[in-house]
């Protein structure tokens, strides 16, 4: 224990001690002052520092040349989707420490400006024309060659520019070196700030293009080189530019590329080329393939594109297998299991999949077979020759030739410009080609007229009618039909069709497509009886006659044709009664049930039963309720037929037995038929009988208001035996004798408790997600199925202010979000909380919502908001939505900070009171010894501190304990836990701190005691302290 008087018994340091120890305090102080100007995970300085410290270098040494090096890795967005963050942070730290170790050697300065940009200082001088090999290599020794990495440089000249200006010139000189393979390195040039002007203009201009048309489509045939006919064509663009006339591909697409703008010329050719599609069906000419090119950028976006193409599929009505990609050989090599995922998407679909340039990059061969590939188009310079005129590429054209065929790819020959070219291709067995020696490219218009004469193309045919592919299909619908009828309630339809046929009025209409359009055939019961056998007659008559749903039909079906096409394009079951002959004396009354079947070779039929139900409609109805197949159907059904006889005053329920009736609380009793019979029905309405119960009193509030309509349709709400609650809907008709008087009622019951139920837990939703949006910052609507964000002004306004395109799909956005807009140390946890798969697997298992509060970038500063969301399934497409909602609560974490520091602070001394001191020194104890470091803890106290209280009073053992409270902050530094423990004790753990260390302090702090003054009164304050070393004396607080 060290008091005052007892100091001197601690040695004074010799001066070459002390003199080293002040070298020791100024390293840590430089230590810790290099770490607030460094990045913590590349050890690089920061933009801000590294801007200031190179003005000063440059201000020390005017007459020394130097040069700025800017550094960017290319694509490191997809370097982090195809390894890992993990990965992506390893190669932030791999390059940061290659820089410093660059920066040292050359007596340099390095520095990290965010994401994935890197500066460079270096002495320079210009006759040095070796710094860009140089440097690359070492850079590509040290961090490896996985990723792609390019430099910018600027030698600085002009020592007016600030060094902002200077950098910046070194970073436009880098977005010019971006779109090679391998290390690129660009010096900076006057022209490329006046290029780069160009560029936005150019970008300027294209938005304007799109809008007035001034993008037109060419197309450059392809063709069979046995006999020239063409058999598909490659469209291409062409810029009807205003003012510099009609510009090719090359003079704007790579500027397209490079600013993202070429995903929206896309789409453009996409849907030109889908309606010049239709517009050729719909002229009556047979149709040629198209392909189109899709850009890089877009193969990244794999929901989108296949989305974008479906829609455009749907929206034109074309067959995919008309539609071909052609897909850059770059492409594969830049983004390949991007890719895989895109093809097989795409393939899925029905589109035909193009390598473009094949042999231009540096795909192998087991390329085309990992890729499914439908072909693969031969790159132009393959065709070229030697000075003697033979093909350079010859045996290289032969080798992929011989894979293709082998694997059924088929190969196009680009490029083709001679005629000696297009012999030894017809020699090695090349069947088609596309170059100027064939056709040149030209306007889609003039391709119309191309094709449309047969001497000359060569189109593919349209795929024969489903009719035509299968000629004995009818020969095997017996079978269905037979089934359908059964299903229906027509039982044991094969023995049973002749009897049928005596005693039902029905019909078979039988509904399949040909080449013109949606055909049907009349088929009467008994006659289709003859042949339920399955026998090959049964082809025969179904072939007899044949009419097309698009010509008159048979007064008895018209007011159902529509019905009968929409029921058969949806695949709906259809369930109608109509009347012929309305206006007749003797109108007459039909049902028609249908359904959609697939033959045995997969032709859609439809199937319908065609009855005449006037006697049914005419109240001659036991007959037709008591027949079992009427029940069967009503049980697949899962309806409950009720029946009300105005004279018997009796209902009575049907299919009770087969099906489980809601328990509606009145008495039941069965009949000789199994059917349920409720008699004297009104009674239950007598407001003073016994038998009214809940259930009867809501039935009673329907009766009343419905008893006297033609039609009734109820939704009730009634109560099982043991209070649980559920629905059921009531339909029904009243129907009235010749005088006018009701003579019967029928109707259906059905339980639709599930889906009152998901009613109710849409409208929770909904009131849910408003009171979620009140006072949000943003709220965005996804589909997390397809990986969309749905375009609404909240969505657009977010889109807009973070600077990203309004297309970009939710999993993009939330990378960008992460990777910009979050801090750091939510990064992580972010990424994790709205990771699209987890919020799907999370739906599946029940949990539709979540919260997470973080901190993020808001105008400069940081502020922390808190993140809702809600999933739930659509009806329509059982598509997942998520909502999600941003709200401010800075405000309540200020608070809640504020709260926290004054529940953990004790009031006099303002260090951390007992509990929270001891939860912070057990906590930095345990990570002492876990990582195998020493520690120093003192304990110090006030001598005599009770007489201090007696004598002079409490306020001036309040003051000693205030004074004493800053003394140990002046002496301890911010790393060590300091913390009152009750009374005038007190605790400091001084982690990493020495034996001389802590007993430096303990000196400090008894010398530092001094005189307190209340008043006109003083007291001189002493203090007594010691100290254990861990974990030379224990690791346990004890």
């Amino acid at each position: 224990m060290y008091k005052k008087e007892d100091c001197t018994c601690i040695s004074l340091y010799p001066e070459k001690e002390l003199q080293a120890l002040r070298e020791q305090v100024r390293c840590l102080k430089a230590r810790l002052e290099m770490q607030n100007k460094t990045h913590p995970l590349t050890g690089l300085l920061l933009n801000t520092w590294f801007y200031s410290e190179t003005e000063e270098i440059l201000r020390r040494n005017p007459r020394a040349h130097y040069c700025i090096l800017c550094l960017d890795i290319e694509h490191f967005n997809l370097y982090n989707e195809l390894h890992g963050y993990e990965a992506g942070d390893k190669l932030l730290s791999c390059i940061g420490k290659s820089l410093n170790e660059l920066a040292r050697r050359h007596e340099g300065l390095a520095g990290y400006m965010g994401e994935d940009d890197f500066m460079l200082l270096l002495p320079w001088a210009e006759k040095e024309n070796g710094l860009s090999a140089g440097l690359m290599e070492q850079l590509q020794g040290l961090c490896g060659t996985d990723f792609f990495l390019v430099a910018g440089a600027y030698g600085i000249r002009d020592r007016s520019l600030s060094v902002t200006q200077i950098c910046d010139r070194a970073h436009v000189a880098a977005s010019f070196a971006k779109g090679g393979y391998a290390f690129r390195f660009v010096w900076f040039e006057e022209r490329m700030q006046q290029s780069l002007l160009q560029e936005q203009e150019l970008i300027r201009e294209a938005h304007c293009g799109l809008e007035q048309d001034e993008f037109v489509l060419y197309v450059q045939p392809q063709c069979r080189l046995c006999d020239g006919k063409v058999v598909s064509a490659e469209a291409l663009v062409r810029w009807n530019h205003p003012r510099k006339g009609l510009l090719l591909p090359e003079a704007f697409i790579p500027v397209f590329e490079k600013t993202g703008f070429i995903a929206r010329l896309d789409a453009f050719v996409w849907e030109r080329a889908c309606q010049y599609l239709r517009r050729w069906l719909d002229a009556g000419l047979s149709p040629i393939p198209l392909t189109v090119n899709v850009s890089r950028l877009n193969l990244l976006s794999e929901a989108n594109m296949p989305l974008h193409l479906a829609t455009l599929f749907r929206r034109y009505k074309i067959d995919p297998s008309l539609f071909s990609l052609e897909i850059t050989e770059t492409a594969y090599v830049k983004n390949y299991d991007s890719l895989i995922r895109s093809i097989s998407c795409l393939k899925s679909m029905g589109v035909r999949i193009l390598m473009d340039d094949f042999g231009h990059g540096y795909s192998s061969l087991s390329t085309l077979q990992d890729m499914k590939l439908d072909a693969i188009k031969l790159d132009m310079r393959l065709l070229d020759t030697t000075t003697d005129g033979r093909l350079k590429s010859a045996d290289l054209l032969k080798s992929v030739l011989r894979f293709a065929k082998g694997r059924h790819i088929q190969v196009i020959a680009e490029g083709l410009q001679t005629a000696d070219q297009a012999d030894f291709l017809r020699s090695i067995g090349c069947e088609c080609a596309q170059g100027y020696l064939l056709y040149r490219p030209m306007p889609i218009e003039s391709f119309s007229q191309l094709f449309g004469n047969v001497e000359r193309a060569d189109p593919i045919a349209e795929p024969p009618p489903l009719d035509a592919c299968c000629t004995d299909a009818f020969a095997h619908l017996a079978e269905s039909i037979a089934a359908y009828l059964e299903a229906a309630g027509i039982p044991n339809a094969k023995q049973e069709l002749h009897s049928l046929a005596e005693n039902i009025p029905a019909t078979i209409l039988v509904i399949f497509p040909t080449e013109h359009g949606l055909t049907y055939r009349v088929v009467s019961l008994g006659s289709l009886a003859q042949y339920a056998d399955g026998s090959k007659k049964l082809e025969a008559y179904l072939n007899a006659a044949v009419e097309s749903l698009d010509e008159p039909m048979p007064a008895i079906l018209q007011d159902c044709k529509e019905q009968l096409r929409r029921a058969y394009e949806t695949a709906a079951s259809l369930d109608t009664d109509f009347c012929a002959g309305a206006s007749t004396k003797e109108p007459r009354w039909f049902n028609l049930k249908g359904k959609r079947l697939m033959d045995p070779f997969g032709v859609p039929v439809f199937l319908c039963v065609l009855m005449d139900i006037t006697r049914l409609k005419n109240q001659d109805l036991i007959p037709w309720l008591s027949c079992k197949q009427f029940h069967n159907a009503i049980q697949q059904a899962g309806l409950h037929i009720w029946e009300y006889d105005y004279k018997s005053r009796d209902l009575c329920l049907m299919c009770a037995e087969d099906c489980e009736l809601p328990d509606l609380g009145f008495p039941l009793m069965p009949n000789a038929n199994g059917d349920l019979i409720l008699q004297d029905f009104p009674a239950l309405f007598d407001r003073e009988s016994a038998a009214l119960s809940p259930n009867g009193a809501a039935l009673l509030r329907v009766w009343e208001e419905l008893h006297d309509a033609e039609h009734m349709q109820a939704q009730c709400r009634f109560v099982n035996k043991e209070d649980i609650p559920f629905w059921i809907e009531i339909c029904g008709e009243f129907l009235a004798g010749a005088d006018g008087q009701p003579l019967r009622a029928i109707g259906y019951i059905q339980d639709i408790t599930a889906e009152k139920e998901r009613q109710q837990e849409q409208q929770a939703t909904q009131l849910l997600l408003q009171k979620l949006e009140e006072g949000s910052l943003c709220n965005l609507r996804v589909n997390l199925s397809n990986d969309t964000v749905l375009r609404t002004p909240s969505a657009t306004q977010f889109f807009n202010n973070i600077g990203i395109a309004s297309n970009t799909s939710y999993s993009q956005c939330v990378l960008f979000a992460c990777s910009v807009l979050i801090l750091p140390p939510f990064q992580k946890q972010a990424r994790l909380f709205l990771d699209r798969q987890r919020l799907l697997e999370a739906f599946d298992m029940g949990e539709n919502s979540g919260r997470m509060e973080y901190q993020q970038f808001l105008d400069g500063a940081s502020l922390w908001c808190r993140l809702d969301y809600h999933m739930a399934r659509q009806d329509e497409t059982g598509d997942v939505y998520g909502y999600f909602f941003i709200k401010d609560i800075e405000a309540r974490k200020q608070h809640e900070q504020m709260l926290k520091q004054r529940a953990e602070t004790d009031a006099q001394s303002g260090l951390f009171n007992r509990q929270a001191g001891r939860e912070r020194i057990l906590a930095a104890l345990s990570h002492t010894v876990q990582t195998g470091g020493t520690a120093g803890l003192l304990m110090c106290d006030l001598d005599d501190f009770k007489r201090i209280n007696d004598t002079w009073g409490h306020a001036y053992g309040d003051e000693a304990i205030v004074d004493t409270g800053r003394l140990l902050r002046r002496i301890f530094n911010g790393a060590d836990v300091l913390c009152r423990i009750g009374g005038d004790e007190f605790l400091a753990f001084c982690p990493g701190a020495s034996r001389k260390e802590m007993e430096n302090k303990a000196m400090r702090l008894c010398e530092g005691a001094k005189e307190i003054r209340v008043g006109d009164h003083g007291v001189f304050l002493s203090l007594s302290a010691g100290i254990v070393m861990i974990p030379e004396h224990g690791v346990d607080l004890g």
